[in-house]
């Protein structure tokens, strides 16, 4: 009875890995680093409200809520949802989602930051122009955004390029 329960368990959880690569993107944490580098290039102000497709374990999220943004994401792999809860657990401004963001509205959204495989990017482009109002900031890391041109690119030696585009 109990290897059959965990047997479930790790299924569940492997599952929802899958499901949150097939939907956007498997689990691959943004490099600390660049947690800092994107958090410093989206120049935020105290209460921008920040929004994460995909948070996985919530460490961009994190860097947000510590400059004084209210953040949210979303995540479907259960396991770095439950980090990303347990990281952001004494933000009083952080709300994570376990479930998929193409069904969340995001139009309060100031920033948003997407780390996703290129084959969804195009959905997702379509998905800010409808929801985002003019001016809000969007980040993408690694890919850049098809259709789009980005307003600036950080670059850094031996690290992948930050695309920033502004909703006209």
């Amino acid at each position: 009875m109990v290897t059959t329960i965990v047997v479930l368990a790790i299924g569940l959880i492997m599952g929802t890995f899958a499901w949150g690569a097939l939907r956007g993107a498997p689990w691959v944490p943004t490099r600390r680093r660049d947690v800092d580098r994107a958090v410093a290039f989206a120049q935020p102000h105290s209460g921008a409200r920040v929004v994460d497709l995909g948070c996985g374990d919530g460490t961009v999220l994190a860097a947000f809520a510590a400059r004084g943004c209210r953040v949210r994401g979303w995540e479907l792999a259960l396991f770095p949802w439950a980090l990303a809860q347990w990281r952001l657990r004494a933000s009083r401004s952080a709300r994570i989602t376990w479930g998929d963001f193409w069904r969340a509205s995001l139009t309060d959204a100031d920033i948003v930051y997407a780390f996703l495989m290129p084959k969804v990017l195009p959905r997702v482009a379509e998905k800010l122009q409808r929801e985002l109002r003019s001016g809000a900031l969007v980040l993408t890391y690694v890919w850049p955004m098809p259709g789009g041109t980005p307003d600036a690119v950080d670059t850094a030696v031996d690290a992948p390029p930050i695309y920033r585009y502004r909703i006209p």
